[in-house]
């Protein structure tokens, strides 16, 4: 899994990793578009930190999310032009 970019806070992924050690996953899934991560990067870096596998975490595609609010990801990302993430 690759992320959308660099955790940009190590005290945040600490105070997350404790909180999965000591109480599993709590937050939201992760949201993926093919193998990169789109959100939860400090929650993925805490999860990996506690030598997690990638198999073991709850993700949804971000097409699934597209899906449910009765639109195509492919055909919005056609219509739109390719998103910019980042800077």
């Amino acid at each position: 899994m690759t992320t959308l970019h660099d955790v940009m806070d190590a005290a945040k992924v600490l105070t997350l990793a404790q909180s999965l050690a000591t109480d599993g996953w709590q937050g939201a899934p992760l949201v993926s578009w093919d193998d990169c991560l789109l959100t939860g990067v400090h929650r993925y870096a805490a999860w990996r930190s506690l030598d997690r596998s990638d198999s073991d975490l709850p993700i949804i595609p971000v097409e699934a999310i597209f899906a449910e609010a009765g639109l195509v990801f492919a055909e919005a990302w056609a219509e739109e032009g390719e998103p910019v993430f980042g800077d």
